[in-house]
């Protein structure tokens, strides 16, 4: 049996084709850890609301905990005929501990909870991606030191200019990295925003300690307006500017290391192991890997652009396209 977060008015049953069409678990399930932790900090709050007592709090916790274990063991198997990710975490609960599901949902809106988990899984995003930037920023560094005295051609509009060290044009793109990882640290301060207790889109008349619920959740401060917190997707369309911005440097550098690695320039070296061959023509080495991040800038940007179109045009509070 489906589970099922909403009712009420209705006496005729969902068409099939209108769930086949409007359902979005293909889409959020990924986000099923943050689901979960956001739920346990939800649990702490309704036992301290005293809408369940501590013997439920406890069994709820520890069903969501096992959850959590057997999500990451890969043992469980998403039912893609759920209607979105909330009501299919609920349905593994409910075989947990039964009716105390019904419980867990008091107080509380999907229209809340997407933008939550959403927020959460950025901020982690954002974390890893900067460890990454660093990374690739040490071995760019790496690599300049170890051609330090190399001199290679200098070029503007594609053509030979003046030479330069090896290592400044390395530097080039370390410096472009570096903008990358503040531009996603300064991204931050949109994400981090508690939108727990705004309901569906006016608010809680329970009385929440958000405070509690913004420090559990490590967010950095709380919204403070429902009907913006609810329909708020600035801190979508920045993150993706951030990726945006950042494969357009990817790209270039990508686009350096072919154009220098063609027999036209062969200042670039290419190892075996991180290139292809033809099927037709054997004495070809092709820097596929390069290209291929060449390409993702414009998944970036189409993604970037397909998030605008959907705000520009939408009215104040939630709306199902977000």
């Amino acid at each position: 049996m489906k589970e099922k977060l909403w009712g009420g008015r209705f006496k005729e049953k969902l068409d099939p084709a209108i769930l086949d069409f409007t359902k979005s678990i293909e889409y959020d399930y990924f986000l099923f850890e943050y689901e979960a932790y956001s739920n346990i900090a939800w649990v702490d709050e309704l036992y301290r609301l005293k809408v369940i007592n501590q013997k439920e709090r406890s069994k709820i916790k520890k069903a969501i905990k096992e959850l959590i274990a057997d999500y990451r063991e890969n043992r469980i198997k998403v039912d893609f005929n759920q209607e979105d990710l909330h009501s299919f975490f609920y349905s593994l609960l409910r075989k947990k501990v039964s009716h105390l599901v019904d419980k867990m949902h008091s107080a509380k809106s999907r229209n809340e909870q997407i933008s939550c988990i959403m927020r959460m899984f950025i901020s982690d995003a954002i974390a890893e991606e900067a460890k990454l930037i660093n990374s690739l920023q040490a071995v760019l560094v790496s690599k300049a030191k170890s051609y330090s005295d190399a001199v290679i051609p200098g070029f503007t509009h594609l053509q030979y200019a003046q030479p330069v060290l090896f290592g400044h044009w390395i530097f080039s793109f370390v410096d472009q990295l570096q903008r990358d990882k503040n531009r996603f640290c300064n991204c931050l301060d949109s994400v981090s925003i508690m939108p727990l207790g705004s309901g569906a889109l006016a608010g809680s008349n329970f009385k929440l300690n958000r405070d509690r619920l913004q420090k559990e959740l490590n967010f950095k401060e709380k919204g403070s307006n429902s009907i913006d917190m609810v329909s708020d997707r600035d801190f979508i369309m920045e993150y993706l500017n951030c990726n945006l911005i950042l494969l357009i440097h990817l790209s270039r550098l990508a686009e350096d290391l072919i154009v220098y690695s063609s027999s036209g320039y062969g200042f670039i070296y290419f190892s075996d192991r991180v290139t292809t061959g033809s099927s037709l023509m054997p004495h070809k080495k092709n820097p596929d890997p390069a290209e291929l991040i060449r390409s993702s800038a414009s998944e970036a940007l189409g993604a970037y652009v397909a998030m605008a179109d959907i705000l520009k045009g939408l009215p104040s509070s939630y709306n199902r396209d977000l």
